[in-house]
């Protein structure tokens, strides 16, 4: 993935515990913004997270204004980055979850759509000890672009939220040990198509494993995929998204409700 060679932690990044209105005694609440532009922008979101498989927890956030859509089980909850609902929805938030999405959309910039799945596949590979393999078509793709956080269980306190940051540093993707997978990107596509990759590069080593020693690939495989890796460029994320719209859309799927 080409991001320019940018940091996408930038300077006025805000922290969790700024975010979480720490030393004024409440979170900071968004500033007012144009009632039509952010039901248009909150209708695109719904569109493009409806797509995502189950069981998943994901959430698009707003950077400026600190707002962000978590999306659980068919349901859609706007909070602020403190965690607070902003309207009446009758459906939960995962406390656990938030705290960590949160710590990512105030820790990084970028980080416009953060993603976490709990799959057979992403859960068994990060209870590994050797972690994801360089062993296959998708873990090369991913070769230095995956990051680990050690397990300290399920995480509702937020001052583990520092030391997930640290240990992501400026890697779009995470694996949680013994936990799961988490990808952010700018937009949902982004952030869709890193842990697509990733988890495929999990559902493949599942299954070499089972079937018999694994080929580890070569170093210069590696440096190649990562250079030529068309599923991680922000064009063909747009595009296999579409491509997932279109195929909602002819199947009649309500899904922008």
């Amino acid at each position: 993935m080409d991001r320019g060679g940018d940091d996408p932690r930038g300077g006025g990044a805000v922290g969790v515990d700024e975010a979480d209105g720490e030393g004024d005694g409440a979170p900071a609440l968004p500033q007012p913004v144009d009632a039509r532009a952010a039901r248009d922008d909150r209708a695109l979101d719904r569109r493009q997270l409806a797509l995502e498989e189950r069981p998943v927890e994901a959430d698009a956030g707003d950077p400026v204004h600190g707002q962000a859509d978590q999306r659980r089980g068919g349901g859609e909850v706007h909070l602020v980055r403190a965690g607070d609902v902003l309207d009446a929805s009758p459906w939960p938030i995962n406390p656990a979850g938030y705290t960590l999405h949160s710590t990512i959309h105030g820790g990084i910039d970028a980080a416009h759509c953060v993603m976490h799945t709990h799959t057979t596949a992403g859960v068994a590979v990060a209870s590994l000890q050797g972690g994801l393999s360089q062993s296959n078509f998708y873990s090369a793709q991913l070769h230095d672009m995956v990051a680990y956080h050690p397990f300290e269980g399920i995480t509702i306190h937020a001052e583990e939220g520092p030391r997930v940051l640290a240990s992501m540093g400026s890697k779009p993707a995470i694996i949680l040990r013994n936990h799961g997978l988490l990808s952010w990107g700018r937009d949902i596509g982004e952030a869709f198509m890193w842990l697509w990759t990733l988890q495929r590069a999990c559902d493949v080593q599942v299954a070499a494993s089972a079937a018999g020693p694994l080929h580890a690939v070569s170093d210069q495989a590696r440096a190649q995929c990562v250079r030529e890796a068309g599923p991680l460029e922000p064009a063909v994320c747009a595009a296999v998204y579409a491509a997932l719209v279109r195929r909602l859309d002819q199947a009649g799927a309500r899904y922008a409700d």
